[in-house]
């Protein structure tokens, strides 16, 4: 495995109005990796003689991209905090993702998770009841984007499978004394 990561994170206050509010944090890696996948096989092979055909084990191996290993991730954040006021907008992004190896070494049968991609929005606001300062009011929305995540083989654009989690809201109220 070998690859490179970057990472982003600042914050504008040194900006004049209105951008000294603003966050900003990004991160990308990309990953390379390769592996070998051993693998048997058995052909039926007729003597040099003629004759009834004979089992021959082969023993060999094939490579591949290491499973489960995108080699794409990028996450991105944008946040403004004013007073009480606190609200993140973010992206999450996984590239193909190497899912499964065909071992009879034929590589459109390889399988694969496609890219997936979500959006996440998180805003809170700090409230002061009379005396007491710690009440806040937070709502959550997760994939907005409502994206769905598939598999497929290499060599065929057809899902082998599909999966959508929807997207989720929670709001909720926190007090602290």
């Amino acid at each position: 495995v070998s690859g490179v990561e970057i990472d982003w994170q600042t914050s504008f206050n040194y900006l004049p109005n209105p951008f000294k509010y603003f966050t900003i944090s990004t991160n990308y890696t990309f990953s390379n990796s390769k592996t070998n996948y051993p693998y048997s096989r058995i052909d039926m092979v007729r003597p040099p003689g003629g004759g009834r055909p004979v089992a021959v084990r082969t023993d060999s191996t094939t490579t591949g991209p290491m499973l489960m290993q995108p080699k794409h991730i990028a996450n991105a954040s944008l946040g403004f905090n004013k007073g009480g006021f606190n609200a993140w907008l973010s992206f999450q992004y996984n590239g193909l993702v190497y899912t499964g190896k065909n071992y009879r070494a034929v590589p459109r049968l390889d399988a694969y998770k496609d890219y997936f991609y979500r959006w996440d929005l998180q805003l809170k606001q700090r409230f002061k009841i009379k005396d007491i300062d710690g009440f806040e009011v937070i709502l959550n929305i997760a994939n907005i984007s409502n994206y769905t995540e598939s598999q497929r083989l290499a060599g065929d654009p057809r899902p082998t499978y599909q999966e959508n989690y929807g997207w989720t809201t929670d709001l909720g109220f926190r007090f602290r004394l």
